[in-house]
């Protein structure tokens, strides 16, 4: 299989395609970045994706969505909404194509997970932080193709336990 450059260079080292990988010509250029086209089977740019051609799945990690959430074992303990940590971790098979195009449409909009979560939290009350993780995955599985690896962690900021300074969280992944 030949090999062809557009003879850009960027930060990251020249822009060299497989010929074969190509379907169809775009040519985006952005800082030095040249494309060749879409590769075959996915609808994603190959850019590099100049410097993403060697990027093995990159990741999205939002930390620290802080919303109020009654949670708790006992009622006393839900009666009030406490504040509670969530983070979210996408693994992506492919890099998005929004590394290159810097286009929000072609990656994750962090407000859409948002959003999500606070459906699930929304008027509801919770006994345990392993099930409120457990719906909080599976309704940002709807959103995030299953094709990407989806990792969530809840984390309980102040539980009701003297000893434990710093939380305690629960985490489920695919």
């Amino acid at each position: 299989m030949g090999w062809r450059g557009r003879g850009r260079y960027s930060k990251a080292g020249p822009s060299l395609l497989p010929r074969d990988s190509c379907t169809q010509s775009l040519d985006l250029v952005e800082e030095g970045i040249s494309c060749g086209g879409l590769h075959e089977g996915t609808g994603i740019g190959v850019i590099g994706v100049i410097g993403v051609r060697n990027m093995s799945h990159p990741e999205l990690t939002i930390r620290g969505i802080v919303l109020p959430i009654r949670l708790g074992c006992l009622s006393r303990e839900r009666s009030n909404p406490q504040p509670v940590e969530i983070d979210v971790t996408i693994r992506f098979e492919t890099p998005p194509r929004g590394m290159v195009t810097d286009r929000l449409e072609d990656t994750v909009c962090y407000d859409s997970l948002v959003d999500a979560i606070k459906v699930v939290v929304s008027d509801r009350e919770f006994s345990l932080v392993e099930h409120l993780t457990h719906e909080i995955f599976t309704s940002l599985r709807r959103i995030v193709e299953t094709r990407h690896e989806l990792r969530v962690t809840v984390r309980k900021v102040s539980p009701p336990i003297p000893e434990i300074t710093k939380g305690a969280e629960f985490t489920v992944t695919d």
